[in-house]
């Protein structure tokens, strides 16, 4: 039902705003209040469900109700004076909107509650497939809606009634719909804390390590570049989610139109998750997936500004976002593999990896914020600007950022993966010895993970921010990497070890 909404609203903002009196920069603003309300109220929700007992229906009907305030307002706007009035109203609605809308988020907390790790990513895959299919069904909304035209006597006041105001009344009554289900049916977790858990807590706790900050962790290249790249990503997105749709309502495409090609978008995005799947399964390095990905962001970056052009044809205008939508499943995983395993590799952050896995998610949400008002207001050209053209561009070279961030990327990944990971090498040949070389045999099968870290990977916190790090269009990837399944593998296992020992140190009391 979310993605159904979502599917729904994003090709239709730019008319309504253009309807209510509002241009091209105020619909920039509009994409960015959304992602700004969502980095403030996360956290909220998560520290919410951390102080009531790990229960999740007050949380989740707060975010409904928000939800019906939001888009009651987004209904009801076409009633004030065009302007800024109307505006801003429009733009505090959607402000709202992404205060109830990253409540969803907690469908990963939820699941990581409820749900054993190893079913986990079942569970996950069909979160991502309902709203691939969510997707998929927000164009049949918008043809039911696309030739409303009349108007609606509440109380002796005449609401007019078109096919931009009412998508806020249906949101309403999908947002009724999902409260009722939720009340009706939904299942809080078991409200206990294992064992072991606890005594993480009493050892975190009581522990007088110095503990290491963000700065520090970001002193790390390896640590530091994973965020990078998410960042990179993010604002390549939002290049095409915020000029999409007003580019195709200058070549004279309405609301279904563009809801088709979004719908077709995430079916070849599906497309690439199943097909990272099976690579991931293989012994496929993350440097190649990721190379491959930012290859084709290279690619479709560049055909976005030179094929985008007035009176372009529907393939040439098409083929670059469907190019974008298919490679970011082999980047998403692939970067948080590599992410873990920096953060792994480093023991100094034992005990803080939900903090720093939360770091990729606040790369991402600020290039969120930060991109869709500069895509608007500086690389968006206006009907009168491209008219007045010689090259006839619907962008400005200011598109231009996607191919070079992406080179980029590869570029320092290269560097990554060759220069660094040489110099390592060498600098851990040149420190061994006799005595270490023994040492490293006799431990070759890895030391058993601490507690802490455990109880640190498994939490939900780390779980949340794990999920969410590879989220696009909020649709869900459930793609693990060979790394992070033995990894998860590797912890269970030694998980069941300590309850074990923690058995066995019970019996003898």
């Amino acid at each position: 039902m979310d993605s159904i909404m979502g599917a729904v609203v994003g090709p239709t903002l730019i008319f309504y705003v253009i309807q209510l009196g509002g241009t091209k920069e105020h619909y920039g603003m509009m994409q960015s209040t959304g992602m700004l309300a969502a980095m403030l109220t996360i956290p909220m929700y998560g520290s919410w469900v951390d102080s009531n007992g790990n229960k999740y229906t007050t949380p989740y009907m707060c975010s409904f109700f928000l939800g019906v305030i939001s888009n009651m307002m987004y209904f009801l706007a076409v009633l004030l004076p065009k302007g800024p009035i109307a505006i801003y109203t429009v733009m505090f609605s959607r402000f709202i909107t992404g205060a109830a809308g990253s409540g969803r988020t907690l469908s990963y907390s939820w699941v990581a509650s409820s749900i054993p790790p190893d079913k986990q990513r079942t569970i996950i895959t069909l979160l991502s497939m309902s709203r691939t299919f969510g997707m998929i069904a927000g164009p049949l909304t918008n043809y039911l809606v696309s030739e409303i035209n009349t108007e609606w006597k509440v109380l002796g006041f005449e609401i007019p009634l078109d096919p931009n105001n009412s998508i806020g009344l249906i949101m309403v009554g999908g947002e009724l719909i999902l409260a009722l289900i939720t009340f009706l049916f939904f299942n809080e977790p078991p409200a206990k804390e294992e064992k072991l858990d606890k005594i993480a807590k009493a050892d975190a706790s009581g522990s007088t390590k110095e503990s290491k900050g963000v700065l520090y962790a970001l002193s790390h290249f390896d640590i530091l570049f994973p965020i990078f790249t998410i960042f990179v990503v993010m604002c390549n997105f939002m290049l095409l989610g915020t000029a999409f749709s007003p580019v195709a309502r200058n070549m004279g495409w309405n609301s279904v139109s563009i809801s088709e090609v979004s719908a077709w978008g995430s079916l070849v995005m599906a497309s690439g998750m199943v097909i990272s799947m099976v690579v991931s399964m293989r012994d496929v390095s993350d440097f190649a997936m990721i190379v491959f990905g930012f290859g084709n962001f290279f690619v479709g970056g560049w055909c976005i500004y030179d094929w985008w052009k007035e009176e372009v044809g529907y393939w040439r205008f098409t083929i670059p976002m469907y190019i974008l939508y298919f490679a970011y499943p082999f980047i998403g995983p692939a970067n948080r593999s590599k992410y873990t395993r920096a953060i792994y590799d480093n023991k100094e952050f034992e005990g803080s990896h939900g903090v720093i896995l939360s770091l990729v998610n606040q790369a991402a949400a600020l290039a969120g914020f930060v991109a869709p008002t500069l895509v608007a207001s500086l690389i968006l050209r206006n009907p009168e600007d491209i008219e007045q053209s010689s090259d006839k561009h619907q962008l400005t070279p200011g598109a231009l950022y996607v191919p070079i961030f992406s080179a980029l990327v590869i570029a320092g990944l290269t560097y990554q993966d060759f220069c660094r990971a040489k110099r390592r090498k060498s600098t851990v040949e040149s420190v061994v010895s006799e005595t270490t070389s023994l040492m490293q045999s006799a431990d070759k099968k890895g030391a058993r993970a601490s507690i802490v870290q455990i109880s640190d990977t498994f939490s939900r916190s780390s779980e949340v921010s794990r999920r969410m790090s590879v989220e696009c269009m909020e649709i869900p990837n459930p793609v693990d990497t060979k790394y992070e399944r033995e990894l998860s593998a590797k912890l269970l296992k030694d998980k069941e070890d300590w309850e074990e020992i923690e058995r066995i140190y019970n019996l003898e009391e």
